[in-house]
């Protein structure tokens, strides 16, 4: 009886054992697709892993396409157009906002025609907020209210864990010196 042997751990195929015997594994064949190599096993060369991972990125679109097709994309244009968020208006179709956000990181038309719907019916533009976090605070949710809203909260310009300066350091800790001594 043949069993299929991989070594734990290992992204090698090691090969097949027949009756306590260790065989070698077959070559990669020449002529056979690199995704297919990868699936076989028969190869995990950066070529073949590349090929697998876009072969993988084009089927997860191609379901997102079936199950968030133009037309229901048209259709939760229209309901953001109507409520101007983009949590309600996915409720509303039935889908997720990370769908929703999901599908606008690799499809640009649809990231724009949303931005573009979101930059005209902005809440905070009435009020004069927009851009600022009072502005996401208002309802507003364009690409800029929602910039102001996700700030930093450390300035990227110190390095990372560098939270006191050096002569604050020194005025901290001359005065726990003194408050122990005294």
């Amino acid at each position: 009886m043949s069993l299929p042997y991989v070594r734990r751990g290992s992204s090698a195929w090691v090969g097949i054992h027949v009756e306590g015997r260790r065989r070698v594994p077959p070559k990669p064949s020449p002529t056979a697709k690199p995704q297919t190599r990868y699936r076989n096993r028969q190869a995990r060369d950066g070529e073949a892993i590349r090929a697998h991972s876009q072969e993988s990125v084009d089927y997860r679109h191609r379901l997102a396409d079936a199950e968030f097709d133009a037309e229901r994309r048209a259709l939760f244009l229209d309901v953001l157009e109507d409520v101007a968020d983009v949590k309600i208006a996915a409720r509303r179709i039935g889908m997720t906002h990370e769908q929703i956000y999901g599908r606008t990181r690799w499809d640009q038309a649809f990231r724009d025609a949303m931005e573009n719907t979101l930059t005209e019916r902005c809440i905070a533009k009435t009020a004069r907020e927009c851009g600022t976090a009072g502005g996401y605070k208002a309802g507003g949710r364009c690409r800029e209210c929602r910039a102001a809203h996700h700030r930093p909260a450390q300035s990227h310009t110190q390095p990372h864990g560098a939270r006191w300066s050096e002569a604050a350091l020194r005025r901290r800790y001359r005065s726990k010196q003194t408050t122990v001594m005294a």
